[in-house]
């Protein structure tokens, strides 16, 4: 899919030689249209299907966990995924594009103990467990209400690799493959209204509107709806504006405008926000240098810079985050492997493209975390002698 995608927008961008996605600007550099793809596919290439492969053969892996462990591992998950929807709908936090904050003590529990990442973890870990249809339903809750609709993809994904394993290219997984896309256009103009609808305040939420597709016409939604999609998989057109304004980046990294990319992730960003230091991503960064007139302070979204962008904002020091990130995904290989689990491997696969390969560097770091606390709260619940 990841090569599928921005395959299209490699095609897009020669025919219209406009971007889309993010931002509809010229793109009437050739050159830059190839490197931008070649910059794309290439570390997709090496992460994906080399280095992780390799990783994980190299580690071995307990698929077989105990049931009790899986069991009491899929309560916990259960109660701090409960905890974090109560919390946010009394505190109007976590919704997608948010400004909204909150001083509470207890949001520290759910940034030590981040409820989604523990989720994909226990997919991996726990996914055949009879008591894994509660994280399912209540992962799924939370994250519509909060406007995060990648969680039907993540779910999607997820399904259909299992399928694949259990029964491989067979009827019933192309039977699914087939029903799942069709439900899914189907129901995609009223999954990126509801999006939408969402991310605003809760007081203009109006169901009706929603299922009327604020009033357009479903064919005219469901195309505009599609080009949202394929807008939203692909990278390749802010690769390319990243090129366009690759001096305009690295000058402001010189000048500290925003962050290294080895300052990126919780344990760093405490340490700025502890010294009152600025702490502007990359991401958020790119935000500001696409549209010059927004106050940085208060940009609220960022978008997906890729991994060459993480690679070639600072190019001095290139070489030394490649191997950085070598060493990111030794982490999540060994902690996968470590923690077991018959699709752990794929989530942290999964995981790997999704987060380091857009250029998210600091969930894909948060995930890393997550692992080893998921694997520390494992193992105390391995050493209970109720157990």
């Amino acid at each position: 899919m990841f090569i599928f995608f921005n395959t299209y927008a490699l095609f897009y961008l020669l025919e219209y030689k406009e971007t889309f996605g993010d931002y509809f600007l010229s793109a009437e550099n050739v050159n830059y249209i190839f490197l931008a793809y070649f910059i794309t596919i290439l570390p997709f290439l090496f992460f994906g299907y080399f280095l992780y492969p390799y990783f994980e053969t190299k580690f071995t892996n307990n698929k077989l966990n105990s049931y009790k462990v899986e069991k009491y591992l899929s309560i916990f998950v259960l109660i701090l995924q409960l905890s974090f929807l109560i919390f946010n709908i009394l505190t109007g936090t976590g919704v997608a594009g948010s400004t909204a904050k909150t001083n509470s003590m207890i949001k520290y529990i759910f940034i030590l103990f981040s409820p989604d990442i523990f989720f994909y973890i226990l997919y991996g870990f726990a996914r055949d467990n009879k008591l894994f249809k509660y994280n399912l339903i209540i992962y799924l809750v939370s994250n519509l209400l909060r406007g995060w609709m990648g969680c039907l993809f993540f779910v999607s994904v997820m399904e259909l690799y299992i399928l694949y394993k259990r029964y491989g290219i067979s009827k019933k997984l192309l039977f699914f493959i087939f029903s799942l896309i069709s439900i899914l256009l189907a129901l995609l103009p009223y999954i990126v209204a509801l999006k939408w609808a969402m991310r605003r305040v809760a007081a203009t939420i109006s169901i009706g509107s929603i299922l009327n597709l604020n009033g357009v016409d479903y064919s005219k939604s469901l195309f505009d709806s599609i080009n949202y999609l394929f807008g939203r998989f692909q990278e390749l057109s802010n690769i390319y504006l990243f090129l366009e304004n690759l001096n305009i980046f690295q000058v402001a990294r010189n000048h500290g405008e925003f962050v290294s990319s080895f300052s990126v992730g919780l344990p760093q960003m405490l340490i700025y926000k502890i010294f009152g230091w600025n702490y502007t991503n990359l991401p958020t960064y790119f935000v500001y240098v696409m549209n010059p007139n927004f106050d940085i302070s208060n940009i609220s979204t960022n978008v997906q810079v890729g991994y060459a962008g993480l690679l070639l904002s600072e190019p001095y020091l290139c070489c030394l985050f490649f191997f950085y990130s070598i060493l990111l995904v030794l982490f999540a290989s060994y902690f996968s492997n470590k923690i077991g689990g018959k699709y752990m491997n794929f989530v942290s696969w999964y995981s790997l493209v999704v987060f380091l390969l857009h250029g998210w560097l600091g969930a894909y770091i948060g995930y890393i975390l997550g692992l080893i606390s998921f694997y520390i709260v494992k193992r105390l619940f391995q050493k209970m002698k109720f157990l």
